[in-house]
């Protein structure tokens, strides 16, 4: 939902960041779930399930690095477009 735009309305990119981080507290959530339910071993052995790894970790990246305003380093800007994946996890 972001566009060049956004950083412009304060509230609504408030909104996102909140968003933001509930996501990603409930997709950590499922990911530990799983880990419990499956084991560490077979849940690697799907491919979805190492898909919804990868963008769990990218979301808590991507939170870690706005918590310490080091986000808008271009090099970590290239993050933000990997949490575009988090519908995918939808699919699985």
């Amino acid at each position: 939902m972001e566009d060049i735009y956004t950083r412009q309305q304060p509230t609504f990119c408030a909104i996102l960041a909140i968003f933001d981080k509930v996501f990603t507290i409930i997709f950590t959530i499922e990911l530990l779930l799983k880990w419990f339910g499956y084991g560490i071993r077979k849940y690697f052995t799907s491919g979805w399930n190492f898909l919804d790894f990868i963008i769990v970790i990218v979301s808590i990246l991507g939170t870690a690095l706005d918590l310490f305003n080091v986000a808008e380093i271009p090099a970590f800007k290239s993050m933000r477009t990997l949490r575009a994946l988090r519908p995918l996890k939808a699919l699985s």
